[in-house]
């Protein structure tokens, strides 16, 4: 049983962002356990009319990016998009989570600020005695 459903058809687009020179393109949305991601299957310009794709991009762009996302769906990650290319078929998944130790320089940053203003408030306090 796939891990994701494909719960939406596709939705046809000639541009989406992040990509420049669309051919077409389909979104299709999914879901697992309550966590709804869209997949975007991207045809790069000029790749439709291309005679040598491999079988794997042919059929993805013949079944509207089906095929494409069928491929993915037993996955744990599901890319953001799938491009269409020459060569096959190229994930490209959302960036990883920056480590939770990131926010720690926020949080000195955070207390800088709070002496400065406390610092400032010191200041005219002073001033109106």
């Amino acid at each position: 049983m796939a891990k994701w459903k494909i719960i939406s058809g596709s939705r046809e687009f000639y541009s989406i962002r992040g990509r420049g020179n669309v051919a077409i393109g389909w979104a299709r949305d999914l879901e697992r356990r309550g966590v709804q991601v869209t997949v975007n299957v991207v045809v790069p310009l000029g790749v439709p009319d291309m005679p040598d794709l491999p079988s794997e991009s042919r059929s993805a762009i013949r079944s509207h990016g089906k095929t494409a996302i069928i491929a993915v769906m037993n996955d744990e990650e599901l890319p953001l998009f799938i491009d269409v290319t020459p060569e096959g078929l190229q994930m490209e998944y959302p960036p990883e989570p920056e480590p939770e130790d990131a926010d720690e320089p926020k949080a000195e940053a955070g207390e800088a600020a709070d002496e400065e203003h406390a610092a400032a408030e010191a200041e005219t306090s002073d001033s109106t005695v």
